[in-house]
């Protein structure tokens, strides 16, 4: 009986973090990113295992992203519930997540990212300098925050590349890159991303990096990620 009463109360701590709508994947919307579509301010995107090929966006919204690790906090709902991004069709928008202009309350938990590639980023958009004006990056192959609060945690960020493209200055952030953003990044795995030099491009911090940005980071391992930089 007792077990029985922890389990509800895990259900109703859980499920309460966000005071909107559940919305199931794939049961009732086929992708993460159509529920995402179809959500609003406080709703929950609940995850079932599997493996979803897409580059998902929270397009400013305030909403909880989960695999079911929320429910329970068992780990192997994180390596069981796979965000591929290898499939992208715009390698322009290749990131697994992409964040742009979120606050604190966007919440991504519990899932493995990997094969994301990055996103198109001009440098012209920053707000806090203009000496890299008409400079463009490829940033964030696992997840890119762009003047984003967003918090991401118990995640699994691994094999992701901010991928060189020809004609685009830099790339940067194999895993996680944000520009002028304040994001929360907590309990994550960050290992084995990749920020390579190409085709005249300049790779830099293959894990993690904070572009003009405020943010915290703790508890995160992040573990054999390889820049490689030619000039």
């Amino acid at each position: 009986m007792k077990k029985l009463c922890f389990k509800i109360f895990v259900l109703i701590l859980s499920t309460n973090i966000c005071f909107g709508k559940i919305l199931n994947v794939p049961s009732e919307y086929e992708t993460i990113q159509s529920a995402i579509n179809a959500s609003a301010t406080g709703d929950t995107i609940l995850v079932d295992e599997g493996t979803y090929y897409e580059n998902i966006r929270f397009y400013g919204k305030s909403i909880v992203v989960a695999s079911k690790f929320i429910l329970d906090h068992d780990p192997n709902h994180i390596t069981k519930t796979i965000i591929n991004s290898s499939k992208a069709t715009n390698s322009d928008s290749a990131s697994c997540v992409m964040f742009y202009g979120e606050d604190a309350n966007a919440i991504l938990q519990g899932f493995t990212l990997t094969e994301g590639r990055g996103t198109k980023f001009n440098l012209s958009d920053l707000t806090t300098t203009s000496k890299y004006n008409g400079r463009i990056t490829v940033e964030g192959g696992g997840i890119f925050f762009n003047k984003s609060s967003a918090t991401v945690k118990n995640n699994l960020i691994i094999n992701n590349e901010a991928a060189a493209i020809s004609g685009y200055r830099y790339n940067g952030g194999g895993g996680i890159s944000s520009f002028c953003g304040n994001p929360s990044i907590y309990n994550n795995v960050i290992m084995n991303n990749r920020a390579n030099s190409a085709n005249g491009t300049w790779g830099y911090a293959s894990g993690l990096v904070f572009n003009e940005s405020y943010g915290v980071g703790r508890n995160n391992i992040i573990y054999h990620n390889i820049t490689t930089n030619v000039g």
